[in-house]
């Protein structure tokens, strides 16, 4: 798909001609404000009533904290799991960027050079902007050299839209119409509204007349000129809105994906993703936190969702209700997604900061900053899900285990995953043939699901009538989770998805469940293979990776024409399951792997643009071209996907050799090697090496073989 049109800061410039006056000519930007929303998606995309699930969805991406310990270097010693997080239609990053003058787009970087005729625009060599590019799950900017050639239209309302502007004397300056991309090899497209029927809304929404829904893709242009309309265009002022979907050819599959495929792409099936590779970390909330846990029976707190700041709201202290001392580690009290300092009424502090290369005044939590390890600590809830976003209110996730990952946390969750595919695949198999839709009901799901929890934490002996009690617990509340997520779903038919998100909210019960039992009359049984007792909350110390217990020897000798190999154990079996245990448990201070979060991207700008003088470089046809020398033309677009076209002339008939090359000076591909009469060509690239493999994303040189001669230039691939 085209993933360099996640955009961070995208420009794209398609002006729609008037009737009254044209405006062909030369542009360049003078400021720019910008607003990106990227949402998690349903990676279940149903389309004539059939659900799918895209082949780059089911390969990479995931809606969990994906992380790693210790750290993902220790290939021979690690686990790695996925910790519940994200779930469809949480927010996962708002951009708000404003650049209001020539100083702080140039600060930036930010060129933009642009010529149009009637129906045709072309960004001239030297424009640039920031975008951003997602490899191997992490979304990064960057700020590439542009060159594209696209068409617009003002579409096919035949009007000049609505004059809403005068000058002093009351002579119309300015004018407001619809405009709209048709063809770009790199921008969204989007539709040109009548705009003396459509107004703009308050969050650049738009609405047919007499409808209540949004055009979802579409563009304005409000043009100004000087003396009422007697001289050329002075001015422009352009916005858009455009959401990732096949009507604007944004964020689905496409050729020139990694994971392409033909019939996806004739369904338009989603594949956007935002690559998470760090978070917000802190290293002050745990200490706050703690000091919180032990303040008192109560907790006053700033209300979470009040609209007046100086709003408060007094609760029951949860962790003070149950025991709970939350622990504080000797070093490194690093917290993913920690909120950062309090103030004495529990704000968070901000600092203000001003940003070198654009001027902007940042704000940033004190004491935060963005990492890799830290530890899952979560006592507002709010980090893993479900939360009230107030600390210590009992909806918290982790409050069994000390508001810590542990290692019972760990043991936990890989039970109720294997428990939950034990239970899955006994409902398929349950018929003659097996049935593949068939899904276990809500009590063989929990049956499944405690039973491997019991065994992993070796409880065996515990009575029938104690398990099938938490069964029929933990149901219930499976069943009253389930019931809130087909509602938010708009479905009454449970799917695998549907029910392993409901199982993903389970954790604090099945915890809970193990909590009643270790502080009731069966305490005796959480004991380690030394009669030592165990508990589920292990949170007053961190996991010691030397200090692992092996089921078994923690070797396995082979003797193979007759040598003896040794070889460690992994932590984690072919099948999910520990090969181990670690029965002093702690907190886990973990790495946070590379996240893809399935997501569907929206932009939302308002750009001005000032008139610098006639187009010189660009005619409405190519025809008629004289040539008279060997030269580039540059390709379009750049950067690309899935395909670009590079363009040059030739004075001469001779053979001609187009190559593509790496930085490395690796040969990639031939894509000419034949005889040209003197003229203009445009040769074309997918983005395929010579064995039809799709290249990795990056920069490559492209050359061009004349009669001995060679010239040279530099294309972006971004999947």
């Amino acid at each position: 798909m085209k993933k360099m049109l996640i955009i961070f800061l995208s420009i794209t410039l398609c002006i729609g001609s008037l009737t009254a006056q044209s405006i062909d000519g030369n542009y360049n930007i003078d400021s720019l404000v910008v607003k990106y929303v990227m949402v998690t998606r349903d990676m279940n995309q149903v389309v004539d009533g059939v659900t799918y699930v895209s082949a780059s969805d089911a390969a990479q991406s995931n809606y969990g904290l994906r992380v790693r310990f210790p750290s993902a270097a220790d290939d021979a010693m690690k686990w790695e799991f996925e910790l519940p997080f994200f779930a469809p239609g949480d927010t996962i990053r708002v951009t708000d960027v404003a650049l209001p003058t020539a100083a702080h787009l140039a600060a930036g970087n930010i060129s933009m050079d642009v010529d149009f005729v009637d129906g045709i625009y072309e960004f001239l060599e030297g424009s640039t902007y920031p975008t951003t590019q997602t490899v191997d799950c992490v979304t990064g900017p960057v700020n590439p050299g542009i060159t594209d050639r696209g068409t617009w239209t003002d579409g096919d309302y035949g009007e000049d839209g609505a004059v809403v502007g005068v000058d002093a004397n009351g002579n119309p300056i300015s004018v407001l119409t619809g405009w709209g991309i048709i063809t770009s090899g790199i921008f969204a497209s989007f539709q040109a509204p009548n705009m003396a029927t459509m107004t703009k809304g308050v969050d650049y929404g738009i609405k047919p007349d007499g409808s209540d829904t949004d055009l979802p893709n579409w563009g304005y242009m409000k043009t100004t000129y000087a003396n009422g309309f007697t001289e050329a265009a002075t001015g422009l002022n352009l916005g858009w809105e455009a959401h990732d979907g096949p009507s604007a050819g944004i964020g689905v599959v496409s050729t020139g994906d990694q994971y392409f495929d033909q019939a996806e792409a004739d369904l338009g099936l989603l594949n956007g993703v935002v690559g998470i590779g760090s978070l917000p970390i802190d290293s002050v909330t745990i200490a706050s936190m703690s000091a919180l846990a032990g303040s008192g029976a109560t907790i006053t707190m700033p209300a979470p969702t009040a609209t007046d700041p100086t709003a408060t709201v007094t609760y029951p202290n949860d962790a003070a209700a149950i025991g709970m001392t939350v622990s504080y580690p000797d070093n490194k009290a690093y917290m993913f997604n920690g909120p950062g300092q309090r103030d004495a009424t529990g704000a968070i502090v901000m600092d203000d900061s001003v940003n070198t290369t654009t001027g902007q005044t940042v704000s940033w939590p004190q004491g935060q900053f963005n990492g890799t390890k830290a530890y899952i600590f979560d006592p507002t809830g709010d980090l893993l899900g479900g939360g009230d976003k107030l600390p210590f209110s009992g909806d918290e996730g982790l409050k069994f285990t000390g508001y810590y990952a542990t290692w019972n946390t760990l043991q936990t969750l890989l039970a109720m995953k294997e428990g939950a595919t034990n239970a899955i695949t006994a409902a398929v198999m349950a018929t003659t043939p097996p049935n593949p839709n068939a899904l276990p009901t809500a009590e063989e799901l929990i049956t499944a699901i405690i039973d491997a929890v019991i065994w992993q934490w070796d409880l065996v002996s515990l009575p029938d009538a104690l398990v099938a009690g938490t069964v029929t617990q933990i149901t219930a509340q499976f069943n009253t989770e389930l019931t809130a997520i087909l509602t938010e779903a708009g479905t009454a038919t449970p799917t695998v998805a549907l029910m392993t998100q409901a199982i993903n909210n389970l954790m604090p019960y099945i915890l809970g469940g193990m909590t009643g039992i270790e502080y009731g009359d069966y305490a005796a049984l959480f004991v380690d293979s030394d009669g030592d007792a165990m508990s589920v909350d292990d949170s007053d110390w961190d996991v010691d990776p030397d200090s692992w217990y092996w089921w078994g020897d923690s070797t396995v000798s082979d003797t193979v024409d007759g040598v003896i190999t040794v070889t460690d154990l992994p932590y984690i079996n072919a099948d999910g399951s520990i090969n181990g245990t670690y029965y002093e448990g702690g907190r886990l201070f973990v790495e946070l792997d590379a996240n893809c979060i399935p997501a569907k991207w929206s932009q939302y700008i308002d750009s001005h643009w000032a008139y610098s003088g006639e187009t010189t470089t660009m005619s409405a046809e190519d025809e008629g071209i004289v040539v008279e020398t060997f030269e580039i033309k540059g390709n379009y677009p750049n950067p690309f996907n899935p395909i670009t076209k590079i363009r040059f002339t030739n004075d001469r008939t001779a053979n001609v050799k187009v190559n593509v090359y790496s930085l490395l000076g690796e040969k990639v591909n031939t894509l000419m090697n034949k005889q040209l009469n003197s003229g203009l060509y445009d040769i074309t690239w997918n983005g395929l090496n010579s064995q039809g493999k799709i290249v990795p994303s990056g920069m490559y040189i492209y050359e061009i073989v004349s009669d001995g001669r060679r010239l040279k230039g530099k294309m972006l691939f971004l999947k």
